[in-house]
């Protein structure tokens, strides 16, 4: 993971890209990465923050407004396509990373959506990409804190300054307390579901 690469995070809300890859994004500071969150761009208190955490993590940082509402109501593709064909200026890219098809937990429709909006832009060729990743974690049915899954294809275990320059994005850029979930949840092992020969073989 030395190699340069130019990477681009698409991710249903501020704070998944640290949660989910802030790990991978911190220790692979040579990368151009571009960080798209498709919610709370209109978020007085979330959008500044988002800002703050993509320059920490030396990214291009993008926002939609996709709703987020309470109630979750089902978003259609299209409209996540066009946030993206409208935020995006480049389509062409080494690696992109995103939810995974199932959620990171019990459960989060946004994220699912997003995990499979990307795959069909890629499909379709309105997203580029060498690879793909997902992120694979799992809480086992709300039984514990995500925790990276077994099955990853890989897992990144963080070391120390690594991790706490992760949690201080999480407690003190996005403000979640000690106590809050996503300060118990950040996971010190990362994992991803690594999806490149499914993409050799659809294009």
């Amino acid at each position: 993971m030395s190699d340069e690469k130019n990477i681009l995070v698409m991710v249903a809300h501020p704070d998944d890209e640290t949660l989910w890859c802030g790990g991978l994004l911190l220790k692979n500071s040579q990368w151009q990465k571009t960080i798209f969150s498709f919610t709370r761009e209109s978020d007085k208190d979330r959008n500044p923050k988002f800002y703050r955490a993509c320059e920490y993590f030396g990214a291009n940082g993008v926002m939609s407004d996709i709703d987020d509402g309470a109630e979750q109501k089902p978003v259609s593709y299209y409209e996540y396509q066009m946030a993206a064909e409208k935020k995006l200026e480049k389509k062409d890219y080494d690696l992109i990373i995103t939810h995974n098809p199932s959620g990171e937990y019990t459960r989060h429709l946004r994220h699912e959506e997003v995990s499979l909006s990307v795959l069909l832009m890629v499909g379709k060729g309105i997203l580029n990409t060498k690879e793909m990743w997902f992120f694979n974690f799992s809480d086992t049915f709300k039984k514990e804190f995500p925790r990276a899954r077994q099955d990853s294809d890989l897992i990144i275990e963080l070391d120390d300054e690594i991790y706490n320059r992760k949690k201080k994005i999480i407690c003190e850029i996005y403000g979640f307390s000690e106590s809050s979930w996503e300060a118990q949840t950040t996971p010190k092992k990362e994992g991803f579901r690594i999806m490149k020969e499914f993409f050799r073989r659809i294009k």
